[in-house]
């Protein structure tokens, strides 16, 4: 069995001339006592080029993926919001009680505050949904809170 997550979970929105430019990190846990065969993982980030509550990024070309550092896979992005990992050999998939990281860099949040999602495919094809919360950002010091 599969646990899919997303850290973190909340990041602050970009506002005019302030990007927020942040890191965020998908681990998928085997919580089996088995190994799980799984010969890929694809993400998808919720993106639009119209400024959206629902859309994690207007701009998924900015985006870079790379594996956590105990993660043996190969990874890359098709620049529109896909994401893709894969085992290198002689790894196949998740051994039991380990994990994969997959690593997006570069990501310029949305300016709309509101929930936003990356949904994992695992090795069946089910569609794991995880939301990240893009929240306003104060705004910064000298600023008028209404700019």
């Amino acid at each position: 069995m599969l646990r899919y997550r997303v850290e973190p979970d909340r990041v602050a929105c970009s506002a005019p001339g302030r990007p927020s430019v942040v890191a965020l990190t998908v681990i998928v846990t085997n919580l089996g006592d088995g190994p799980v065969a799984c010969p890929q993982l694809r993400l998808l980030v919720s993106n639009d080029q119209v400024p959206k509550p629902a859309a994690l990024t207007t701009d998924p070309s900015t985006i870079t993926v790379t594996p956590g550092a105990r993660t043996p896979w190969a990874v890359g992005t098709d620049g529109e919001g896909l994401l893709f990992a894969l085992p290198l050999p002689p790894a196949t998939g998740v051994p039991p009680g380990g994990h994969v990281e997959v690593h997006l860099g570069d990501l310029v949040v949305g300016p709309l505050p509101g929930p936003a999602q990356i949904v994992v495919r695992g090795p069946d094809g089910t569609a794991h949904t995880l939301t990240v919360h893009k929240e306003a950002r104060p705004p910064a010091e000298g600023e008028p809170a209404d700019a």
